[in-house]
C-alpha cells in the first residue's frame, strides 16, 4: 500500500544542467566538474526529492521490524561508510561532498552512497534484479540488447523517485553516459556510454569466502569508473580485475559486440562469457568455483535464473518487445520499480520507472546519442 501521493520532479534549470521529462520518464542533465555536478543533482532532483534520504532508515527498520533497532544499527553503518570515503575515486568523493553541503545534509548523503556495500554484514537480504544480455547475431534489432529489472523495496515512496541521469564532465578522458536510479547517488547501477558500453549490477548474498573488505572500491562507484573510461567489455575487465572490491556483485555488461557477466567479491574476479549468443545474471554467482547455490535462494532467484536461461537458450532472434516479455516474465511485482533495455549500437535505453511491476507499463524510448 502506498503511503504517499505520487511525485513528479518539477522541470527546472540551474546553468548548463536541466532537469525534463521525456513522456514519463524524468531525466536529468549535468556536466562540469565534479562540485559542479553535485550541486547541480541536489539543487535540481535531490532536493524536491528530499525525502529519498530517509529511504536508508525506512529500509533498514523494515528489514529488522523495528524503528528502534534501525536507528542503534544505523550509526555502526555510518561509521562504516565514513571509513568508505576514501576509497572513492576522488572526483566520486568531491561529488557527494558537494552535494551533502548543497542539501546541508552530508551524513545522510554519504549514507545512501554507502549503505549497499555493507549489505553481507546484514542479515535480512536487501534486494534482487535480474538481467539478460543478447549477442547481434540472436537479435532483431541489428545489434546487441542488455535487458534487466531492478528490484527495490519501495516502502511507499521508493518508486516515485526514478530518474535517468545524463553526465557529461569537464575532466578529459571522462566519457559521457546514462545512469538509471535516484538523484543523490553517485555510483551507477544501470547505465550507458557513449561508447553503447551498457552494465547492470545484481547484489550477491552470503557468496564463498569474505562478505565485507572496507578497504575495497565502492562497487557502484567502480560500475560508474567503468562507464567513465572504457568502451568495450574487454576494458571494462581489466578495470575489474585492478580494482580492490568491498562486497559480492554481479555485472552485466555488454558493448556493440561483446557480452559478458562479471562475478565480483573482495577475492577475486570471474567472468561468464554467453553461451547461445547470450549470457544471464541474478543474485547468484554461477561460475564453477564460485556458485552459491547451496546457500539460500532470495526473492526465487533460482526460478528468474531459470526462466531467462530458458530464453537464452530459445531458437529465433529477440527484440526490445521481446526481452521486455522476457522482463516482465521474471518481475518481482511491486518490487520491479525500473525496468529497462540498452541498445548499444543505436545508443538508446527502452525505460520504465515507477510502481511496480514496471514492465506492466510501455516503455519510453530514449535517443542519448542527441545528449551524449
Amino acid at each position: 500500500m502506498r503511503v504517499s501521493t505520487q511525485f513528479h520532479f518539477p522541470e527546472a534549470a540551474s546553468g548548463p544542467a536541466r532537469l525534463s521529462h521525456v513522456g514519463p520518464v524524468p531525466v536529468l542533465r549535468v556536466e562540469g566538474a565534479p562540485d559542479e555536478q553535485g550541486r547541480q543533482v541536489a539543487e535540481l532532483a535531490l532536493r524536491p526529492a528530499i525525502r529519498l534520504l530517509d529511504y536508508p532508515l525506512d529500509l533498514v527498520a523494515d528489514r529488522l521490524g523495528s524503528r528502534r533497532l534501525a536507528r542503534l544499527a544505523l550509526p555502526a553503518f555510518d561509521r562504516l561508510g565514513r571509513r568508505l570515503m576514501p576509497r572513492f575515486p576522488d572526483a566520486h568523493r568531491r561529488e557527494i561532498l558537494a552535494t551533502g553541503v548543497a542539501v546541508r545534509d552530508e551524513r545522510r548523503v554519504i549514507r545512501a552512497n554507502t549503505l549497499f556495500d555493507l549489505k553481507n554484514l546484514h542479515p535480512r537480504r536487501l534486494l534482487g534484479c535480474s538481467s539478460i544480455a543478447v549477442g547481434r547475431d540472436r537479435t532483431l534489432t541489428d545489434g546487441p540488447l542488455l535487458a534487466r529489472n531492478l528490484d527495490f523495496f519501495p516502502l511507499g515512496y521508493l518508486d516515485d523517485f526514478g530518474l535517468v541521469t545524463i553526465r557529461r564532465s569537464s575532466v578529459a578522458g571522462v566519457r559521457p553516459f546514462a545512469a538509471v536510479g535516484f538523484p543523490g547517488s553517485v555510483g551507477v547501477f544501470s547505465g550507458m556510454n557513449d561508447a553503447g558500453l551498457a552494465a547492470a549490477t545484481h547484489e550477491v548474498f552470503s557468496p564463498p569466502g569474505r562478505g565485507f573488505d572496507q578497504k575495497g572500491e565502492p562497487f557502484a562507484a567502480t560500475v560508474r569508473r567503468v562507464l567513465e573510461t572504457c568502451g568495450t567489455v574487454a576494458e571494462a575487465d581489466a578495470v575489474f580485475r585492478a580494482t580492490p572490491r568491498t562486497t559480492s556483485v554481479s555485472v552485466a555488461v555488454c558493448d556493440a559486440t561483446d557480452q559478458a557477466v562479471f562475478e565480483l567479491s573482495p577475492e577475486l574476479v570471474a567472468r561468464r562469457d554467453p553461451e547461445c549468443g547470450a549470457v544471464v545474471c541474478a543474485n547468484h554467482f554461477l561460475g564453477p568455483a564460485r556458485t552459491n547455490f547451496g546457500r539460500d535462494n532470495p526473492y526465487d532467484t533460482l526460478g528468474r535464473l531459470e526462466r531467462l536461461t530458458k530464453v537464452a537458450a530459445g531458437s529465433g532472434g529477440l527484440g526490445v518487445e521481446g526481452a521486455w516479455a522476457a522482463l516482465a516474465d521474471v518481475s518481482q511485482g511491486p518490487l520491479t520499480i525500473q525496468s529497462m533495455v540498452f541498445e548499444p549500437r543505436r545508443l538508446a535505453l527502452h525505460v520504465a520507472l515507477g510502481e511496480g511491476p514496471a514492465t506492466s507499463r510501455p516503455a519510453t524510448e530514449l535517443r542519448l546519442a542527441e545528449w551524449f
